[in-house]
Protein backbone atom coordinates (compact mmCIF):
# COMPACT_ATOMS: atom_id res chain seq x y z
CA UNK A 1 0.00 0.00 0.00
CA UNK A 2 1.38 3.39 -1.04
CA UNK A 3 0.28 6.76 1.18
CA UNK A 4 -0.68 9.59 -1.36
CA UNK A 5 2.49 12.56 -1.03
CA UNK A 6 0.66 15.63 -1.36
CA UNK A 7 1.53 17.35 -3.90
CA UNK A 8 4.11 20.49 -2.19
CA UNK A 9 5.78 17.57 -0.58
CA UNK A 10 5.88 15.39 -4.26
CA UNK A 11 7.56 18.68 -6.04
CA UNK A 12 10.24 19.71 -3.13
CA UNK A 13 11.70 15.75 -2.87
CA UNK A 14 11.96 15.59 -6.77
CA UNK A 15 14.29 18.66 -6.13
CA UNK A 16 16.17 17.03 -3.65
CA UNK A 17 19.83 15.59 -4.82
CA UNK A 18 19.55 12.76 -2.24
CA UNK A 19 16.63 11.55 -0.10
CA UNK A 20 17.25 12.91 3.65
CA UNK A 21 18.61 10.53 5.63
CA UNK A 22 18.88 8.13 2.62
CA UNK A 23 23.07 7.48 2.98
CA UNK A 24 22.22 7.02 7.06
CA UNK A 25 20.11 3.87 6.78
CA UNK A 26 20.83 1.86 9.64
CA UNK A 27 19.23 -1.61 8.45
CA UNK A 28 21.56 -1.64 5.51
CA UNK A 29 24.45 -1.29 7.61
CA UNK A 30 26.76 -4.73 8.64
CA UNK A 31 26.25 -5.75 12.11
CA UNK A 32 28.11 -4.12 14.89
CA UNK A 33 30.48 -6.03 16.73
CA UNK A 34 29.68 -6.81 20.52
CA UNK A 35 31.41 -4.46 22.94
CA UNK A 36 34.88 -5.20 24.31
CA UNK A 37 34.64 -3.19 26.92
CA UNK A 38 34.33 -5.98 30.25
CA UNK A 39 33.99 -3.59 32.77
CA UNK A 40 33.53 -0.28 34.32
CA UNK A 41 34.98 1.50 37.40
CA UNK A 42 32.49 3.92 38.80
CA UNK A 43 34.19 6.26 41.29
CA UNK A 44 32.51 9.32 43.66
CA UNK A 45 34.66 11.34 46.21
CA UNK A 46 32.18 11.97 49.45
CA UNK A 47 32.87 14.65 51.75
CA UNK A 48 33.47 13.12 55.38
CA UNK A 49 31.63 15.42 56.87
CA UNK A 50 28.30 14.01 54.86
CA UNK A 51 29.27 10.58 55.64
CA UNK A 52 29.03 11.79 59.43
CA UNK A 53 25.46 13.80 58.89
CA UNK A 54 24.12 10.46 57.77
CA UNK A 55 25.49 8.87 60.52
CA UNK A 56 24.36 10.75 63.33
CA UNK A 57 20.91 11.03 61.43
CA UNK A 58 20.41 7.51 61.64
CA UNK A 59 21.54 7.28 65.21
CA UNK A 60 19.16 9.58 65.97
CA UNK A 61 16.20 7.50 64.54
CA UNK A 62 16.02 7.43 60.54
CA UNK A 63 17.57 5.65 57.80
CA UNK A 64 19.59 8.02 56.04
CA UNK A 65 20.55 7.69 52.30
CA UNK A 66 21.87 9.48 49.38
CA UNK A 67 23.33 8.83 45.53
CA UNK A 68 25.87 9.83 43.86
CA UNK A 69 24.72 12.56 41.19
CA UNK A 70 22.92 10.78 37.76
CA UNK A 71 25.66 12.27 35.84
CA UNK A 72 28.33 10.36 37.09
CA UNK A 73 26.55 7.34 36.78
CA UNK A 74 29.00 5.18 33.89
CA UNK A 75 27.88 2.86 31.42
CA UNK A 76 28.21 -1.09 31.14
CA UNK A 77 26.30 -3.01 28.66
CA UNK A 78 23.13 -0.44 28.51
CA UNK A 79 22.96 -0.57 32.48
CA UNK A 80 23.74 2.76 34.36
CA UNK A 81 25.93 1.85 37.13
CA UNK A 82 25.90 4.19 40.30
CA UNK A 83 26.95 4.20 43.86
CA UNK A 84 25.21 5.60 47.12
CA UNK A 85 26.09 5.38 51.02
CA UNK A 86 23.50 5.41 53.96
CA UNK A 87 23.20 4.86 57.48
CA UNK A 88 20.99 2.86 59.88
CA UNK A 89 20.62 2.57 63.64
CA UNK A 90 22.25 -0.31 64.99
CA UNK A 91 22.65 -1.00 68.16
CA UNK A 92 22.72 2.57 70.37
CA UNK A 93 24.13 4.04 67.25
CA UNK A 94 24.78 3.61 63.59
CA UNK A 95 26.72 1.64 60.63
CA UNK A 96 27.55 3.27 57.26
CA UNK A 97 26.52 1.36 54.22
CA UNK A 98 27.99 1.15 50.76
CA UNK A 99 26.04 0.13 47.91
CA UNK A 100 25.90 -0.49 44.04
CA UNK A 101 23.07 1.28 42.69
CA UNK A 102 22.14 0.09 38.86
CA UNK A 103 19.47 1.76 36.37
CA UNK A 104 18.25 -0.19 33.47
CA UNK A 105 18.09 1.38 29.87
CA UNK A 106 15.54 3.29 28.91
CA UNK A 107 12.54 1.55 28.60
CA UNK A 108 13.44 -1.14 30.73
CA UNK A 109 10.45 -2.41 32.85
CA UNK A 110 12.10 -2.94 36.40
CA UNK A 111 12.98 -6.90 35.62
CA UNK A 112 16.42 -7.97 37.26
CA UNK A 113 19.69 -6.98 36.27
CA UNK A 114 22.63 -9.77 37.14
CA UNK A 115 26.41 -8.93 37.14
CA UNK A 116 29.03 -11.17 37.69
CA UNK A 117 31.18 -9.46 39.87
CA UNK A 118 31.53 -5.88 41.90
CA UNK A 119 34.76 -5.01 43.13
CA UNK A 120 33.92 -2.70 45.90
CA UNK A 121 36.86 -0.31 47.64
CA UNK A 122 36.99 2.54 49.39
CA UNK A 123 40.85 3.04 50.66
CA UNK A 124 42.15 0.01 52.32
CA UNK A 125 38.60 -1.78 52.07
CA UNK A 126 37.92 -3.58 49.79
CA UNK A 127 34.69 -6.40 49.48
CA UNK A 128 33.69 -8.20 46.41
CA UNK A 129 29.85 -9.33 45.55
CA UNK A 130 29.90 -12.26 43.54
CA UNK A 131 27.48 -13.01 40.89
CA UNK A 132 24.29 -11.17 42.20
CA UNK A 133 20.92 -10.20 40.55
CA UNK A 134 18.65 -7.10 41.80
CA UNK A 135 16.07 -5.03 40.83
CA UNK A 136 17.13 -1.49 38.67
CA UNK A 137 16.91 0.84 41.11
CA UNK A 138 17.75 -0.93 44.50
CA UNK A 139 21.49 -0.76 46.12
CA UNK A 140 23.25 -3.55 46.29
CA UNK A 141 26.03 -3.66 48.86
CA UNK A 142 27.57 -3.67 53.03
CA UNK A 143 25.22 -2.51 55.18
CA UNK A 144 28.71 -2.16 57.30
CA UNK A 145 30.58 -1.41 55.05
CA UNK A 146 33.33 0.39 56.88
CA UNK A 147 33.22 -2.00 59.95
CA UNK A 148 33.91 1.37 62.01
CA UNK A 149 32.04 0.98 64.79
CA UNK A 150 28.06 2.05 65.76
CA UNK A 151 29.59 5.37 67.19
CA UNK A 152 30.49 8.39 64.87
CA UNK A 153 34.67 8.67 65.48
CA UNK A 154 36.05 10.94 63.43
CA UNK A 155 39.80 10.28 64.52
CA UNK A 156 39.12 6.73 63.58
CA UNK A 157 37.93 7.21 60.28
CA UNK A 158 41.30 9.50 59.61
CA UNK A 159 43.51 6.90 61.13
CA UNK A 160 42.41 4.04 59.05
CA UNK A 161 45.41 4.46 56.42
CA UNK A 162 44.23 5.72 53.11
CA UNK A 163 40.38 5.86 54.16
CA UNK A 164 40.65 9.82 54.09
CA UNK A 165 42.08 11.94 51.83
CA UNK A 166 44.25 14.92 52.77
CA UNK A 167 40.74 16.91 51.21
CA UNK A 168 38.50 15.26 53.67
CA UNK A 169 36.76 12.93 51.46
CA UNK A 170 36.48 9.16 51.13
CA UNK A 171 36.63 7.84 47.85
CA UNK A 172 34.29 5.22 46.47
CA UNK A 173 35.00 2.96 43.30
CA UNK A 174 33.22 0.24 42.81
CA UNK A 175 34.84 -1.89 39.76
CA UNK A 176 31.81 -3.41 37.82
CA UNK A 177 31.79 -6.68 35.55
CA UNK A 178 30.20 -8.88 33.28
CA UNK A 179 26.69 -7.87 33.36
CA UNK A 180 24.83 -11.04 32.56
CA UNK A 181 21.81 -10.19 32.11
CA UNK A 182 19.30 -7.15 32.11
Amino acid sequence: MQLPIQPEVKERMQQMEELPASHRVAWLLPKRPASSVREVVVEWRVPLERLRSLDEGAAAGTFRGEGMPAADYKVLHGVEWGLSVGACKAGGGATTAFYVRPQGPPGHQGGAITACSVKMQAGPITETLKPFSCQAGWGWGFADFFKMGKKWDEQAWCAKGGLVGADGKVVLRATISGVCSV
